[in-house]
């Protein structure tokens, strides 16, 4: 003879408590079966009683609604207990107070500090934020300008609280402004705070390299023109002039400005046998220099090309057989 069934013991021991006030968070219950069978649960919830269902078969006996519910409003629930075997028990209905909406927290804790001096032009903002309510969710207007108040609303709506500012100018005061937005639409203003630009770091020192120069008698380049690439990076991310000397007693005085990390080229012609040790330097907008940066070149003597190589090249150019019996013999090479 099996035994009888006993449906599930009655919901009780409500968290919240019924009637609670302030209330924000999930909702849990005590349950269970007198015989130790598996129990599920149905759950009622809404702001009329008696509450719609809006979970069915929970196993665990603690839920948090889906969505969020509204702030100081008053909720009703209910837990319908069932075992396997198809019996249930019906729990009183209960309510609660949800809490009362709070604005966000006024912003603070900048970075930089306010009156900060000596700050990057290109900087990260940040502020400490957060809403008194927990779970509310906050977002961040960001105003930024040189002009006090600061009226330019440079990010909206944003959900970090940090902002990156890039491209400031040096030696300026800029003023900022955070204002803090929850879910229900009011807001908190933070103060202004205000930070001075002026920290200027050099570019990096010119890589130089050269094209494709012919070679005599294998390996010596021939005097002549010949294309070399510069390259400077600036960490700033300002634009960078040039200054080259070319070791021959002739330079190329500051020109540009080109972009950071631009590859630019520029052509010059040797007259000369010889070694020389090219040399350049690369200095942003504001006139912060980099170290120099090297290449050296050698253009030795030989004996049975010892003349104006401009000359030469002009043949090679113009008649290309002689450049392929040169190569044939192996006495050039591009």
């Amino acid at each position: 003879t099996t035994r009888d069934n006993n449906p599930p013991y009655t919901p009780s021991d409500p968290i919240p408590p019924d009637g609670a006030t302030n209330v924000s968070g999930g909702i849990c219950w005590t349950g269970g079966d007198p015989d130790g069978d598996p129990v599920t649960y149905d759950i009622y919830l809404g702001n009329s009683s008696p509450p719609p269902k809006i979970i069915a078969n929970q196993t665990s006996n603690c839920t948090t609604p889906p969505g969020n519910l509204e702030f100081n409003t008053t909720y009703y629930w209910k837990i319908v207990a069932w075992d396997i075997y198809g019996a249930s028990t019906e729990g009183p209905i209960w309510s609660f107070t949800t809490q009362v909406n709070l604005p966000p927290y006024e912003p603070s804790d900048p970075h930089p500090p306010d009156g900060g001096t000596t700050v990057p032009v290109n900087i990260t903002l940040c502020w400490e934020g957060g809403d008194p309510n927990p779970g509310d969710i906050v977002t961040y207007d960001v105003y930024l300008e040189v002009n006090c108040p600061p009226h330019n609303l440079v990010s909206n709506n944003q959900s970090e609280n940090c902002y990156e500012a890039t491209g400031l100018v040096l030696n300026k005061t800029y003023y900022w402004q955070i204002v803090a937005w929850d879910s229900q639409d009011l807001s908190t203003t933070g103060p202004i705070w205000n930070f001075t630009a002026g920290i200027n770091h050099p570019p990096s020192a010119p890589i130089i390299t050269n094209d494709n120069i012919r070679i005599m008698s294998r390996p010596a380049p021939i005097p002549g023109t010949h294309n070399y690439t510069f390259e400077s990076t600036d960490p700033d991310g300002h634009d960078v002039y040039y200054f080259i000397d070319w070791d021959d007693g002739s330079c190329e005085d500051w020109f540009g400005p080109y972009p950071s990390g631009e590859e630019i080229t520029v052509e010059h012609t040797w007259d000369w046998i010889g070694t020389y040790s090219i040399r350049a330097k690369a200095k942003d907008i504001y006139g912060e220099e980099s170290e120099w940066g090297y290449l050296e070149v050698t253009f030795p003597k030989n004996k049975t090309f010892n003349f104006n190589f401009n000359i030469f090249n002009w043949w090679l150019d113009s008649f290309p057989i002689l450049q392929w019996l040169l190569e044939v013999l192996g006495w050039y090479t591009e």
